[in-house]
């Protein structure tokens, strides 16, 4: 009977090593999967970063350079813009002269000016 009792309490003792492993192998597992998870983050950031410093000053320049551009065409449509004002206005000056001076001199004075050049931009 002695060995009896003897059995169930080593098999009870067993028993609770062996609850006692479980948990700590969960613990150990949870404890890797954090840290593995935790690892994981501070490779993310250290590659965005060094992305961000590797090819950052290289958008910062195309980007520069895209303003550039933008406004170069912006200054020649408003230079375009400025020569075109500027031609109706001389024509407009041409055909007030000629009307002065008389009608076959007014033939002669418009079909003396040049021909028109196509401008960027230009619709006429």
């Amino acid at each position: 009977m002695l060995a009896i009792v003897a059995q169930l309490a080593e098999d009870g003792q067993r028993e609770e090593q062996r609850l006692q492993l479980r948990d700590a192998r969960d613990e150990v597992r949870a404890a890797y999967r954090a840290s593995s998870l935790s690892g994981e983050a501070d490779c993310w950031a250290q590659f965005e970063a060094l992305v961000a410093d590797l090819h950052g000053s290289e958008l910062s320049a195309v980007d520069g350079d895209c303003a550039e551009r933008v406004g170069q065409r912006t200054e020649r449509s408003e230079a375009a813009e400025r020569f075109d004002a500027l031609e109706r206005r001389a024509a407009a000056l041409i055909e007030r002269v000629a009307a002065r001076a008389g009608p076959s001199a007014g033939a002669s004075a418009a079909s003396a000016r040049p021909p028109r050049r196509g401008l960027p931009g230009d619709t006429a």
